[in-house]
C-alpha cells in the first residue's frame, strides 16, 4: 500500500491478464500513475495465478465456495477506515475490471472505475475468437468441472452453460440485477469487441436492477481490438470516478 495522507481517497487497483513469461508474481498494476496522485492506493495481485505457472487470467474468482471477493472487500473496508478515507474506488481493466465490478457492491458507497472489462467469464473469447483463457482458468480453478467436460469448454453454450458448470458468480452482471449501493464509471474503447459482448449485456442488467442512474459511461476512440487504456485514458476515467466519489461521500 502507498499512503499519502489521512482522508485522501482510497484507490484499489486490480491487474488484468499477465504474460507469465514477462511478469513475475505478484503483479501490481497502475502504480506509476497512482503514486503521482493525491490518493492512498493499494494494489491487489490475484492469488489464483499461483495455481498454475501458465495461468494468465483468473478474474480474482475462486472455485466453489470461494469467499475471495468478500475477503478483498473486507480488506478495502479496513483500509478505508484506517486511512480515514471518505471515498473508495476500485479500478482495473479487462479481468481487473471484472474484479472491480465484483467487489464494489460489497463496499457500500464505493465507485468502480473499469476499462473494457469482461462482465462474464463464460462469454469471454480471447482476441474475440479463442477459448484458451477460459479453458486454462477452468483447469486450474475448477479441476473437477474441467475433467467432467474433458476440457471442451468451447462446447458450453456461452455464459449460461459456463455458469451451470461452475457458479453464477462467473457472470458479474447478476450482482447488478438488484439494487446496489455502489456506482460505476464504465470506460469503453468503442473499437473493442467487449462493447457488444460484455458492456451491452451488463447495461441491460443495470436497467433490470434499477441501477441505471448509478452508471456513467465514458467512451474513447482506442485502437481496434482489446487492449489496456493509455495512461491518459486511465487518468481521465479515474478523475471522473474521484469527482463522483467525493460528491457522493457522506
Amino acid at each position: 500500500m502507498v499512503y499519502k495522507r489521512a482522508g485522501a481517497p482510497l484507490v484499489c487497483s486490480f491487474h488484468g491478464a499477465l504474460d507469465r513469461e514477462k511478469y513475475e508474481l505478484p503483479r501490481f498494476e497502475r502504480m506509476a500513475s497512482l503514486v503521482a496522485m493525491d490518493v492512498n492506493s493499494v494494489y491487489v495481485a490475484d492469488p489464483l495465478l499461483a495455481l498454475d505457472d501458465k495461468l494468465q487470467l483468473a478474474w480474482f474468482e475462486g472455485g466453489r465456495g470461494s469467499r475471495l471477493t468478500r475477503d478483498i472487500a473486507a480488506v478495502v473496508e479496513h483500509l478505508k477506515a484506517s486511512t480515514s478515507s471518505r471515498a473508495a474506488l476500485l479500478t482495473g481493466s479487462s479481468g481487473g475490471g471484472f474484479a472491480s465490478l465484483q467487489v464494489a457492491p460489497h463496499v457500500p458507497g464505493s465507485v468502480a472505475v473499469v476499462f473494457n472489462p469482461q462482465t462474464t467469464i463464460g462469454g469471454y473469447l480471447a482476441g474475440g475468437t479463442g477459448h484458451g483463457a477460459k479453458r486454462d482458468y477452468l483447469r486450474a480453478v475448477w479441476p473437477d468441472e474441467h475433467a467432467a467436460i474433458g476440457g471442451k469448454v468451447e462446447a458450453l453454450e456461452g455464459p449460461l452453460g459456463f455458469e451451470s458448470l461452475t457458479d453464477p458468480r462467473t457472470t458479474v452482471w447478476h450482482r447488478y440485477e438488484s439494487p446496489v449501493s455502489c456506482s460505476i464509471v464504465y470506460c469503453n474503447n468503442r473499437n473493442d469487441f467487449h462493447v457488444t459482448d460484455h458492456y451491452q449485456p451488463f447495461a441491460d442488467a443495470i436497467t433490470r436492477g434499477n441501477n441505471k442512474a448509478k452508471m456513467y459511461v465514458l467512451e474513447y476512440p482506442g485502437g481496434n481490438g482489446h487492449m489496456p487504456p493509455s495512461p491518459e485514458q486511465f487518468e481521465l476515467g479515474l478523475a471522473l470516478g474521484l469527482r463522483l466519489a467525493t460528491k457522493e461521500a457522506p
